[in-house]
């Protein structure tokens, strides 16, 4: 048998290095082939892609075909329920609202809206300002012919209002150092335009409003550990949507003595005028818990008083009565008459009445009364009347207050 020789096992060798290079070239083209740009699973890929798209313009094309048909069977296109929706702010509010409509998209349609009082339909083309209560009407339109639409959806807006509650009534009542405050209140009455968002909190006042308690639901207040003096009650209402009126001021007088322990209070002193008369003396004393007044008309001629008077200017207003606390005695040497001191304070008249008979002294002992108020405001006049001659009179005047 014949040996290869060593250059024909060099060419076997060389053939084997190109058979498998040649296998590693055609090994790389066919998986270029499969998963390259241009391979079979990209061109798989697209093919299901261009199905699924090629499905999704059926869908739409069938919808676009269903509204045609609706428009050329019913003359306009069926609204499915969730078609047409609405965002809005339902809480109660005095100021205007924006409606915003949230429609799904029908091709070769437009959304157009209106109030239902009105005739113009308006296109939509972003949320809308409401001033007033109203209903929204809203629809599909044809965007090539108005005449072609679909059925409208109601939007009802029922939460403006703009109207202030019924001004407020007060009742107060009190003590010597305290008032309380009870409130009546009424929202006003729905009109057409505007809701009643019914009565929200009551805030309280005793100066007027240039101090307010905190806001609460309670009609009623109270204001403790006063002063005596006169305190402006005031309140203001606010209703659900945010509109606030106010009451009048209530003046509400808290106890204050006018003569309180020998001395004045709360008033100017006494003015003293000229007497009408001769013969007569007059004083004001200070004494250990009253003040004296002391009168004594010499005069012979009977029925001449002394005319004394003192007067001092405070408003009364706030306060219903007015209280005293005194004594009156004396002597009458001449006949038989009356005498004491008239005091005029709101309309009303107190007299400390002190009678005689000729020749005798006479004593009230001490007295407390309290009297209406008729009027809001004026002087307090204290005036002397001996209505006698050669007569002596002593007022001791331990309180007076208004109350």
């Amino acid at each position: 048998m014949r040996r290869e020789s060593k250059q024909e096992q060099g060419i076997t060798l060389i053939a084997l290095v190109v058979t498998l290079i040649i296998l590693i070239i055609l090994v790389a083209v066919s998986i270029n082939m499969v998963l390259g740009e241009q391979g079979l699973f990209k061109k798989a890929q697209e093919g299901a892609n261009s199905i699924h798209d090629a499905e999704l313009n059926t869908q739409v094309g069938f919808n676009d075909l269903a509204i045609e048909i609706e428009e050329m069977i019913e003359g306009k296109p069926i609204l499915n329920t969730g078609d047409i929706q609405f965002k809005i702010d339902e809480n109660y509010t005095n100021r205007n609202v924006l409606l915003e409509i949230v429609a799904v998209n029908k091709k070769g349609y437009i959304i157009k809206y209106k109030q239902k009082q009105e005739n113009e339909w308006k296109k939509y083309e972003g949320p809308i300002e409401i001033d007033k209560n109203t209903t929204i009407e809203v629809r599909y339109e044809k965007e090539t012919n108005e005449n072609i639409y679909s059925e409208s959806v109601e939007k009802k807006i029922n939460n403006i209002d703009k109207l202030l509650p019924n001004k407020p009534e007060l009742t107060t009542t009190k003590t010597d150092n305290s008032f309380s405050i009870v409130v009546n209140c009424q929202d006003q009455e729905a009109t057409e335009e505007y809701t009643n968002s019914g009565i929200k909190q009551y805030r309280f006042s005793k100066d007027g409003g240039m101090n307010w308690s905190e806001w609460q639901q309670q009609e009623s207040y109270t204001f403790s550990s006063l002063q005596g003096g006169v305190y402006q009650a005031k309140v203001q209402v606010e209703d659900n949507a945010g509109n606030i009126v106010e009451s009048d001021v209530s003046k509400v007088g808290l106890k204050i003595f006018l003569v309180q322990a020998g001395g004045l209070k709360n008033m100017t002193n006494f003015i003293v005028s000229n007497r009408s008369h001769t013969g007569g003396v007059e004083r004001i004393t200070s004494k250990s818990g009253y003040i004296e007044l002391y009168f004594y008309n010499s005069d012979i001629m009977v029925g001449k008083g002394l005319s004394y008077s003192s007067t001092s200017t405070i408003d009364v207003e706030g306060y219903t009565k007015l209280g005293i606390k005194y004594r009156t005695h004396g002597y009458s040497e001449v006949n038989a008459r009356s005498g004491g001191v008239e005091i005029a304070c709101g309309g009303i008249k107190i007299y400390t009445n002190s009678y005689y008979n000729t020749g005798t002294s006479h004593d009230t002992g001490v007295v407390s009364k309290t009297y209406d108020l008729l009027q809001k405001n004026g002087n307090i006049t204290f005036s002397s009347y001996l209505n006698s001659c050669r007569t002596q009179m002593y007022v001791e005047l331990y309180d007076l207050w208004l109350e």
